[in-house]
C-alpha cells in the first residue's frame, strides 16, 4: 500500500495486507496487518490484533526522544517473548553504537561483551587499576535490622541420585549491625560447604 505521498492524521482499516506501508499520524488496528518488508512509524502505532511483520521494525521519535513501551494486560499472560529460530544472537541492547547487554544463541547472557564464555559473564574495563563493582547484592529489611543479617550466594549441583543439591555457599553478613546512632556496624564473610547432608560453616 502506497501512501508515502498522503498525509494523514489517523488511520484506521479492518486488515491490510501489502509489501510496505507508511504510515505519517497515528495507525490503528482492530484485525491483523501482515507486512513482508519494512515498517517505518514517526507517529504512535496501536494494534488489538496479531502484527506480523517479516522485514525490520524501526521506531524512531527523532529528537524528541525515542522508546518503546511494552504494556501487558491480560491475566498469567507473558508481556514479551523473543524468540530467535535461526542463527545469531537472541538480544542486544546497545547504548548509541555499544553494545552493552547480550543473550546469545546458545542462551549465554553478557553484559558489557557481545561474547559471553558462561552462561553469565561480566567483562567491566577502564584505564585505571583501581577495583571495579560488578556485582552488588543489597539486603534490606522490613523490619528492624539485627545482628546476623546478610546475603547469600548458593552454589547448587546434581548429584548420583539426579537430585539437586547445595555444594557450597558464600554468606556476608553484619556481625553488629550498630548502635543506631554512628556507622558503626561490623561486617564478616565465611564459606560454607556441604557435610553431613547440610551446609556447615567452616
Amino acid at each position: 500500500m502506497d501512501i508515502s505521498g498522503a498525509k494523514i492524521s489517523n488511520f484506521y482499516a479492518e486488515g491490510i495486507e501489502s509489501d510496505y506501508l507508511l504510515v505519517n499520524g497515528s495507525g490503528q488496528f482492530s484485525g491483523d496487518l501482515s507486512l513482508l518488508s519494512d515498517l517505518s512509524v514517526s507517529g504512535n502505532i496501536s494494534a488489538q490484533g496479531n502484527f506480523n511483520l517479516t522485514g525490520n521494525l524501526i521506531a524512531n521519535a527523532g529528537s524528541f526522544g525515542n522508546y518503546v513501551e511494552i504494556f501487558g494486560n491480560k491475566l498469567n499472560t507473558t508481556a514479551l517473548t523473543v524468540k530467535q529460530i535461526n542463527t545469531g544472537d537472541i538480544l542486544n541492547l546497545y547504548n548509541g553504537t555499544t553494545e552493552v547487554f547480550t543473550v546469545t544463541q546458545t542462551g549465554n547472557v553478557g553484559i558489557g561483551t557481545s561474547e559471553p564464555s558462561s552462561k553469565f559473564q561480566i567483562y567491566l574495563e577502564n584505564n585505571d587499576n583501581n577495583i571495579l563493582s560488578g556485582i552488588t547484592l543489597t539486603r534490606a529489611t522490613t523490619a528492624d535490622p539485627a545482628n546476623g543479617i546478610g546475603n547469600q550466594i548458593l552454589f547448587q549441583t546434581e548429584d548420583a541420585r539426579n537430585q539437586i543439591v547445595s555444594a557450597a555457599a558464600i554468606n556476608s553478613q553484619l556481625s553488629w549491625v550498630g548502635d543506631g546512632s554512628t556507622d558503626s556496624a561490623q561486617g564478616a564473610i565465611y564459606l560454607k560447604l556441604r557435610m553431613d547432608q547440610a551446609l556447615m560453616r567452616l
